[in-house]
């Protein structure tokens, strides 16, 4: 097990680092929760994509032409917004 730290602001804001957002996968704009129990605190991600988040759990095996096809309806109805 790694072990490694970060420092509580003045505002109670914490930065996670880079080896901790590596292993959970998360990027800017993610969200986090967080389950309290006792004393110890778990940290559960959402992605902030879930068609991105869904192509990267099934890596393309389960269901590659969902993830495709769900990103090409949003871009086409992006088009559509424009031009209305």
């Amino acid at each position: 097990m790694k072990v490694v730290g970060s420092k509580i602001t003045s505002k109670f804001q914490l930065t996670l680092p880079k080896d901790v957002r590596t292993a959970i996968g998360v990027r800017e704009g993610d969200s986090v929760d967080f389950a309290i129990e006792g004393g110890s605190v778990l940290l559960f991600t959402k992605k902030s994509d879930p068609i991105k988040a869904l192509a990267e759990l099934s890596e393309g095996k389960f269901f590659p032409s969902l993830a495709i096809d769900a990103k090409k309806s949003r871009k086409e109805g992006k088009r559509e917004k424009s031009i209305a």
